[in-house]
């Protein structure tokens, strides 16, 4: 198995998987329609097709770097804000956990290193349980997380 690493060699991979995707479509309409397109209309699908793609790609990395900017909570209560970063490779991870008041004021925060850590998962399930307990270490009485 081969992996691609460069992106002409990405776009390349995507050409050709596209046309095959195309060609067994048109097939499967030849034989009950009888319909065929010529092979210039299967190379303009798909050259329409990828960059009907790549323009999907740009407006939802574009959305993904515009930033939720954070609310605080009302009045009494007080917000949890945690993430983490895995290092798969090395089974580690590091989660920040802030604790922040309906004025903006940082109530208490935390730093968690983790070890011998295998999913994901277990590091999401970490830092929300270190969260509670940063909240019930701080006394808070009511919580959004």
């Amino acid at each position: 198995m081969r992996i691609i690493r460069s992106g002409k060699e990405s776009l390349q991979c995507q050409i050709f998987v596209c046309a095959l995707w195309a060609i067994w479509t048109e097939r499967n309409k030849w034989i009950p329609e009888r319909q065929r397109k010529t092979g210039l209309k299967v190379a303009d699908f798909v050259r329409n097709y990828i960059c009907e793609l790549d323009g999907l790609r740009n407006v939802l990395l574009a959305k993904m770097m515009e930033r939720e900017r954070w609310k605080p909570p009302e009045n009494p209560f007080v917000k949890i804000n945690f993430d983490s970063a895995y290092k798969k490779d090395e089974n580690r991870s590091c989660s920040g956990i802030v604790i922040k008041d309906s004025d903006g004021r940082v109530l208490g925060s935390r730093i968690v290193l983790n070890k011998n850590v295998l999913l994901v998962f277990e590091v999401d399930a970490l830092v929300c349980v270190k969260g509670f307990q940063l909240g019930l270490d701080s006394r808070v009485m009511a919580v959004e997380v």
